[in-house]
């Protein structure tokens, strides 16, 4: 009954049981004696108190090894639970024009993620649903509120390849991969998996978002964190995008 009612937290596991096998124990140590000259029990309830102390041990034991167990999960399990709760890696700003729907979008204007870019290698994915005009890429916060078409204004505020670039169909994938570890920055990208070479930029700085423009009829599938898995595996050393959260 006692062992029931304890808490299950690890926290309370320390705060709680040993304190408790301490009053335990102190109780049962009162109607406790040796007789010091023949090195035995004395008192007549002292081999009952000691076969129930010995109980409860046992039990504290069992029950302390579960809650280790559960400890153990619970500890994975809030680090994982933590880790989930963190909201994935989606659409964060973007233009009055812009509809989304699910990892979806389609209207018209840019959209940016709901987390910049802090990792030192990142990789990200969309694939095209439907063509039109569009644009992928990384940009700047302020960008959202911009028409991202190719680099308009020189690579200012946005560094994308765009559907005159790419002769992308329905269905095909677009990636790219940002470099922050190697002097000049290098960005580069991929269609359904091979390095398009014409389209590499470099020297970006700053913060900058995963970013993508849509118009014409355009609607682009993104994937920023892998969480719903990548089309194509991420070159190695790099990664999905991390919610700010995440990273360490």
């Amino acid at each position: 009954g006692i062992m029931g009612n304890l808490p299950l937290s690890g926290h309370s596991l320390v705060c709680c049981v040993e304190p408790w096998l301490k009053t335990l124990l102190s109780r049962k140590a009162s109607c406790w004696r040796v007789d010091r000259r023949e090195g035995i029990m004395g008192n007549a309830q002292g081999g009952q108190a000691l076969g129930k102390g010995r109980e409860y041990m046992d039990k504290a034991g069992d029950y302390a090894r579960q809650l280790g167990a559960c400890i153990t999960k619970d500890t994975g399990g809030q680090a994982d639970d933590m880790a989930s709760s963190v909201p994935g890696v989606t659409v964060g700003l973007h233009g009055p024009d812009v509809i989304l729907e699910g990892c979806r979008v389609y209207g018209e204007g840019t959209a940016i993620a709901s987390t910049s870019i802090g990792q030192d290698r990142v990789y990200f994915e969309v694939k095209i649903e439907r063509n039109g005009q569009w644009a992928f890429g990384v940009a700047r916060k302020a960008s959202h509120a911009k028409a991202m078409k190719g680099g308009e204004g020189g690579g200012v505020d946005s560094w994308v390849v765009t559907h005159q670039e790419l002769d992308a169909l329905v269905g095909d994938v677009l990636s790219c991969t940002y470099d922050q570890a190697v002097a000049p920055t290098c960005l580069k990208f991929y269609h359904n998996g091979n390095l398009v070479e014409s389209a590499t930029k470099e020297g970006i700085k700053g913060e900058v978002y995963p970013a993508l423009f849509v118009a014409g009829g355009a609607e682009l599938e993104y994937e920023f964190d892998g969480e719903r898995g990548f089309a194509y595996p991420a070159p190695m050393g790099f990664s999905g995008v991390m919610a700010d959260r995440r990273i360490m």
